[in-house]
Order: C-alpha cells, then structure tokens, then sequence
C-alpha cells in the first residue's frame, strides 16, 4: 500500500473553529471547548458543503496496527472505540488504543488536482489519569507526502473525566486544526505517528489521541476522495451498530 510521494511545504495555523461532517451526513460545527452544536443534513460521501471533506479514521487499513488498553493488547478493528459515551464521534465510531510509539495511522486520499492552502483539522479527544493532558507536535507527528512533520500548536484537553477502562466516561470530541497544507493530483498520505514513550498506566506506553476523523478544507474547486480500496471496515461497523 505503501507509495512514494513528492514533499510538500505546510504552514502552521492557530487553532480554530472549523467544520465537520460524517460519513453519511453533513454538519455544520461551532465548536467551543469541548462543545459542539451541529446543523445536519443528508449527504452520501460528500462535502459537508463545498470544499469540505471529512475522512473518517474507523475506515483506515487497521491489518497491521495494535495497540493497548489498561491491562491487555488489542490488534485490527480491536482498535475501534463504538460511542457510547454521548462524544459526539461524527460516525459514531473512532480509533483509540494506539499507546505504543511508533504506531501509524494512514490517510490515503485522492485529489483531483495539485492544491495549495488545504486546511487540515483533527477531531480527537483524550483519556487520561489526569484532568488535563496534551500533546505537541514532536509526540504525535502529522506528515503529509511523507513530508516534514507539522509544527502544529500544542493540542490540550481539559476536564477529562479519566481513564475511559475506569471511568467509563469519554471526553467530547473537538476539532484541532493542525495547519495548511499542499495536495498532489492523484494519491496522497497524512500519516498520523505516535512519536513518544510517556507512558499512561497500566500497559499504554505511550500518549496518543482517541481519532474520530480528519477534516480536508479548500477554497479551490479541487476534489478530495478515498484512495483506492478505502474506506475499509464499514461492513463490521455497520454490524456492530
């Protein structure tokens, strides 16, 4: 699955509101801390509204990820977190498990031409032991093209409640923006890396996010899809609705 790709220059933005949508529908979000109020209408793998474009992270290749919980291991669709938890995940799924440095998320996605100024957001949320956590751009990396990481602003989440194992409680999810960045025509990777070894408790070695998904968004006419042979793993989301 794995390409070669052209490197490409990215400018790092503040943190932001922006817009969201689902796979199989479209909001319109204002989110504030922690807290979001969506408008929804019907749309079938589409823009939310033109130029907005929102990749769901349950639908990446998860065949060779593996990932840990409190006190065991978890590989493949094991890694899927369903929301019971009134998160607000925007297909009612998302990735957590990934404490281990080194662990990749892969975003394979089609343009339908070369595009400056994308604007790139993550919808994520934390569990933690404490009430207030982050991650900095050099602990969890975001590359585009196999490019330099992105300098993005350091993501924090506060008031959370704790460890979802031990307080069955998750914080909502809320949207990061991560900075502008350059499509090619054809394929492209965000690779999202676990990049360090602070350790949570139990066996999670490292700090990662919860994913809900990725935001793409331009003012240009340029198309964005999934890349050949995604999204993956719908037929064992919708069996487990």
């Amino acid at each position: 699955m794995k390409r070669k790709f052209s490197k490409i220059t990215v400018l790092t933005l503040a943190a932001g509101m922006m817009l969201s949508l689902g796979t199989c529908s479209a909001m319109a979000e204002e989110t504030t801390e922690n807290t979001t109020e969506s408008a929804t209408e019907s749309a079938e793998g589409t823009a939310a509204e033109a130029g907005t474009y929102v990749f769901e992270a349950e639908n990446v290749d998860l065949t060779y990820l593996s990932g840990h919980g409190w006190s065991n291991e978890v590989t493949g669709v094991g890694l899927l977190v369903k929301d019971d938890y009134n998160a607000e995940a925007s297909n009612g799924y998302a990735l957590g498990y990934l404490y281990e440095n080194g662990n990749e998320v892969e975003f394979y996605i089609n343009s339908d031409q070369d595009v400056d100024d994308v604007t790139l957001v993550l919808r994520c949320t934390m569990e933690n032991k404490a009430a207030s956590a982050s991650l900095a751009w050099d602990e969890f990396e975001i590359t585009v093209n196999d490019g330099n990481p992105i300098e993005y602003r350091t993501m924090t989440f506060d008031n959370i409640p704790g460890l979802l194992t031990v307080k069955n409680e998750l914080l909502p999810f809320a949207n990061k923006t991560i900075g502008n960045i350059s499509l090619q025509e054809g394929e492209n990777l965000i690779k999202l890396t676990v990049t360090n070894d602070i350790t949570m408790e139990g066996t999670m070695q490292a700090t990662a996010p919860i994913i809900d998904c990725i935001t793409l968004e331009t003012d240009s006419d340029a198309v964005f899809s999934w890349a050949e042979g995604f999204p993956m793993n719908d037929d064992y989301i919708e069996a487990n609705r």
